[in-house]
């Protein structure tokens, strides 16, 4: 019977096969990994620990789990490997916040004070936000990174003095440079303070090296197996020996029920990876693509936050640049406006590409595709269809056997300011064209380019600016296009165009049309914008 759910996760692998993944918090398991948590373990139920466990709460409530403790045990031995350490081992976390919930049960009492980093500065939820059991439980307070992004370690040193809390708490979700992590354990011994480290970031960059490791030096580490370890889905804590049995009990019965051995079973494949050569030339390579990467967009002329990056992330500053374009979309939904090309998430691209237009009885397509975004980072989970020849194709191809009578592509592309189309923008119409794209319209050179229009098909290379502050010569205005399209009984159709060049007069952005000339006094920069527009097309519109 046909499962409405592999359809979606068949949508799923499509998704993540044709997009590039920037969120750093997602990686990409082995098929090894895949076929682990895909197996009957899944059905084994298994509340408690193995029975010969060397430390911790010992024996299972369930029988028949002989295999599973020893499953359990050996990736136990394996994570001691990966970071060569003596500490206890837990793997029994569903997640890296189950993992923090059990580290906080293990060794604090509700109301208890902890010194962390807070959300907005790069720490994670689980470091003290107030809608989370971290900030509800305790009395959390939050050291701050400096002006330039820097964890402020005087700071920190100060309020830990003047606290004295029960745990202080080192790690992030969106810090880019390397932790000091002995600073902090060795403020934490000043003021008789448990030390943790929640390395989830950056684990996988620790077991191969790239980053000091915090084994040795912290009381506790949690980690989630997934993000730079390459795992499945879920969390582990190590702890030092004396702190195994609290730290066991919290994890169950404290906090969680049966673990998920199909999951630890993912994470003992995991762990066996991170120990071969390939795993540690792949940690260099994240840290070296990163550091890459982050210098192209200051080249660009973006502010990276620090100023670059020692890991596997690096943080840009967007203050300066305006709307988003996610809030962008929002207001246009807002206003009832709807729009085709950029998409929420993947559940909006399928539901607006192509965007399907009814009016007068004809059904319009219309498709829309860019080059890039200009250099602006687009914000995780967000889609944006890119000029793909072989996609494009595929697209107006459905289109057509879903049976639009219309299609229009509308495409981000040439040059900006070039009063010229280039070869490549005449490429893509001509492709577009033999495809099947009836009207193609583009934009992004801020100023107008010539067309092309008979009975048979429009080109309009660009529009130039509608609503623009603009004002250098050229780029003050541009055109409205008039389209009327016929469909003839016999399956025919055709078109006439009729351009209509607009200029925008500030103040209050008025959008005026040709015959404005006959009824203001508006200044030369009206009478320029016409005169060009003739000795570009030819024509006095």
């Amino acid at each position: 019977m046909a499962s409405r759910v592999f359809d979606l996760i068949g949508q799923e692998e499509l998704r993540q096969a044709t997009t590039v993944e920037l969120i750093a918090s997602e990686n990409f398991v082995s098929s090894d990994v895949l076929r682990a948590v895909g197996s009957c373990l899944t059905n084994k139920y298994s509340e408690g620990y193995p029975a010969h466990r060397a430390m911790g709460n010992q024996g299972r409530y369930y029988g028949g789990c002989h295999i599973v403790d020893e499953l359990e045990e050996y990736c136990v031995s394996k994570w001691k490997e990966v970071f060569s350490t003596d500490y206890h081992v837990n793997v029994q976390p569903h997640s890296g916040s189950s993992a923090n919930l059990a580290a906080y049960m293990a060794l604090l009492q509700p109301g208890d004070t902890v010194l962390s980093m807070s959300l907005s500065n790069g720490g994670h939820l689980t470091h003290g936000s107030p809608v989370n059991f971290s900030g509800r439980l305790y009395d959390l307070h939050f050291y701050d990174v400096d002006d330039d992004g820097f964890i402020d370690y005087d700071g920190m040193e100060r309020m830990a003095l003047a606290l004295r809390p029960k745990l202080i708490i080192a790690g992030a979700s969106a810090y880019s440079r390397t932790i000091d992590f002995a600073r902090f354990a060795a403020a934490a011994q000043e003021v008789g303070a448990c030390f943790m480290v929640d390395m989830a970031h950056i684990a996988g960059l620790v077991a191969a090296g790239e980053h000091p490791s915090p084994f040795g030096l912290a009381d506790v580490i949690t980690t989630t197996t997934h993000k730079t370890l390459r795992g499945p889905r879920g969390g582990l804590i190590f702890c030092r020996p004396e702190l195994a049995k609290k730290v066991d009990s919290a994890v169950f019965p404290g906090t969680q029920g049966g673990p998920l051995q199909h999951v630890i079973a993912g994470k003992a494949v995991a762990a066996e990876e991170a120990l071969t050569p390939a795993f540690r030339a792949y940690a260099r390579s994240v840290v070296a693509n990163c550091r890459a990467m982050a210098a192209e967009f200051m080249a660009m002329g973006y502010r990276v936050v620090t100023g670059g990056t020692d890991n596997h992330l690096f943080l840009l500053d967007l203050t300066d640049t305006g709307l988003t374009g996610k809030e962008v979309q929002e207001e246009l939904d807002r206003c009832g406006i709807r729009h085709t090309g950029v998409f929420a998430d993947s559940a909006d691209y399928r539901r607006n590409h192509p965007l399907r237009i009814e009016h007068c009885g004809l059904r319009i397509a219309l498709v829309n595709y860019t080059y890039g975004t200009n250099g602006m980072p687009v914000p995780a989970g967000t889609v944006v269809n890119r000029i793909d020849t072989v996609r494009m194709a595929a697209d107006l191809a459905a289109v057509r056997r879903e049976g639009a009578d219309f299609i229009v592509a509308c495409m981000h592309w040439g040059n900006e300011y070039e009063r010229r189309e280039n070869a490549s923008q005449r490429t893509l119409a001509a492709f577009l064209r033999r495809h099947g794209a009836d009207v193609v319209v583009g934009g992004h050179p801020h100023v107008v380019q010539p067309w092309q229009a008979d009975s048979t098909h429009v080109v309009l290379y660009s529009l130039g600016n509608l609503v623009s502050n603009q004002r250098r010569r050229y780029t003050d205005g541009g055109l409205v296009a008039r389209i009327e399209a016929l469909r003839y009984p016999d399956g025919r159709r055709s078109y006439r165009l009729e351009p209509l060049p607009v200029w925008v007069a500030l103040p209050r952005y008025r959008i005026l049309p040709p015959e404005a000339a006959d009824t203001a006094a508006l200044p030369d920069a009206y009478a320029l914008f016409r005169r060009d527009l003739r000795e570009l097309t030819g024509k006095d519109l």
